[in-house]
């Protein structure tokens, strides 16, 4: 006679979908460090590995833009490329980023059948409105250029329209992986999302290094389009078959309810690339070019801190402010900003000094870059040194913001991101009137720094406890299928 395992006691079971633990009574003590379950993603091999598939990423995305630089040069067509990515890089900072900061928390509080069904719905509505915005920028183009990059040329304005419209094709991917990758965070599948960035990077950059001397500025362009939406293709298929749009109202009217303030704080203060860009286009030929180079540099050591240290926390940083484990969020925050500030710091140490004792290596490098001369190569190195502070806070920001809105609350970051744009304003404008190109890199820096300080102050204030309705009260709403959402008291 077989034996067989006894049934299980009555009682709430674990949610393995959702990451939910069985109850263990009432007298049970809330972990600290919150369910079980979400500390299994949260591991030093999780972390190395979406670290090492993000520095992946930077080493081929830097490899793309070397490749246009080195063998195109630092001339009136490659700054028309950068400055032709503005309006894609508006609506991606303004909307489609906004929307995935949103996303995961609404995602994580949601079983596996409910996240699936409105991920479809989001995707569906998401897609639908990029393809009536590319419409109408389509249209809009050429006066846009002529106000965000006034001091080109008109040969250069016309090429810089060509460009953009090309480059506008990528927010239908974009939009689609926004909700695509926000879903799989919510299932803690953070190494497929960084993966698929990460092929999409490598098979642009061959594309490059093959037909780059026959297409041109044109397959470059196209290039960036590849980067940008392919990632969503390779998603798809996690998402599993559509199970339709029908339902979701309630998730759409919360998600435009906390991405709204988002976007009308970001369409000011997320938008410095327009006003680092408008400053360059009144330099020397190539000042675009080599300060979207050097921003670069940073921006993507401050990826690889974000995918080891902010990236796998967010979906349980939401989950410890849906239980009400104040101290444990408190905790977990301070924990990741110090690693990511000692981090970020050790990196613009290595860099700073890897620079200035290589200084004699320059002119080998530049005989290597093919069209890239040793001025070019010196001007960047002094730019990227200028702009360092991006690498010192970045991440650090990056971890603080998310705090907020793994809580909820989009209306507190909001208001110390204007609060700080508006001031970094004059800090490039300053810098610019006094140093040029490497001043308007010190206002990046100094506005990086502004941001940091603001963010710490209110957080050591305790202003940070939410705004808004908790992820798992609407998630709640949806699974009962409430048309009324319950407000808390």
């Amino acid at each position: 006679m077989t034996s067989r395992r006894p049934d299980p006691p009555p009682g709430p079971r674990a949610d393995r979908g959702s990451g939910r633990r069985a109850d263990r009574g009432p007298d049970a003590q809330p972990d600290p460090r919150g369910p079980a379950v979400d500390r299994g993603p949260d591991n030093l091999r999780l972390r190395l590995t979406l670290s090492a598939l993000a520095l992946a990423q930077i080493v081929s995305s830097f490899g793309v833009q070397w490749t246009v630089v080195a063998r195109l040069g630092t001339h009136v067509e490659t700054d028309a490329l950068y400055a032709g990515m503005t309006l894609p890089q508006i609506v991606t900072t303004m909307a489609v980023e906004s929307l995935t900061f949103v996303l995961i928390p609404l995602f994580s509080a949601l079983p596996e059948r409910e996240r699936r069904r409105h991920a479809w719905s989001m995707v569906a509505v998401i897609v639908g409105l990029a393809a009536v915005l590319i419409a109408v920028l389509d249209l809009a183009a050429p006066l846009l250029l002529r106000l965000t990059v006034p001091g080109f040329t008109p040969q250069a304005r016309e090429l810089c329209v060509r460009l953009t419209r090309i480059q506008l094709n990528s927010l239908l991917g974009a939009a689609a992986f926004s909700v695509l990758a926000a879903l799989e965070h919510a299932r803690n599948r953070f190494r497929r999302v960084a993966a698929s960035v990460l092929v999409c990077t490598v098979v642009g950059w061959a594309v490059l290094l093959r037909w780059l001397g026959t297409g041109g500025i044109v397959l470059a362009a196209w290039v960036q389009v590849l980067m940008l939406g392919g990632p969503a293709l390779l998603l798809l298929p996690a998402a599993g078959r559509p199970a339709g749009i029908a339902g979701s109202g309630e998730l759409l009217r919360e998600v435009w309810r906390r991405v709204r303030p988002l976007v009308l704080g970001a369409t000011y203060y997320r938008t410095g690339f327009v006003v680092d860009r408008l400053l360059a286009s009144f330099l020397a030929p190539g000042s675009i070019v080599i300060l979207e180079l050097a921003q670069r540099i940073d921006v993507a050591v401050v990826r690889v801190l974000n995918q080891g240290i902010v990236t796998p926390v967010v979906p349980r940083l939401a989950r410890l402010a849906e239980q009400g484990q104040s101290d444990a969020f408190r905790a977990l925050v301070r924990q990741r900003a110090l690693w990511a500030a000692a981090l970020g710091g050790a990196a613009l140490c290595a860099i700073s000094l890897a620079v200035l004792v290589n200084r004699n290596g320059l002119e080998t490098v530049a005989r290597a870059a093919g069209k890239l001369t040793h001025d070019d190569l010196r001007t960047l190195c002094l730019v990227f040194l200028c702009a360092g502070g991006v690498l010192l806070t970045g991440s650090v920001n990056h971890m603080l913001t998310s705090a907020w809105y793994a809580q909820g609350d989009t209306r507190t970051p909001t208001r110390i991101g204007v609060t700080a744009y508006t001031v970094g304003l004059g800090l490039k404008a300053l810098g610019f009137r006094l140093g040029g190109l490497e001043g308007i890199a010190l206002g990046i820096s100094a506005y990086y720094g502004l941001h940091w300080f603001l963010l710490e102050r209110a957080l050591g204030r305790g202003k940070a406890r939410g705004s808004g309705r908790n992820p798992g009260l609407l998630a709640a709403n949806l699974r009962l299928g409430d048309s009324t959402p319950r407000v808390e008291s």
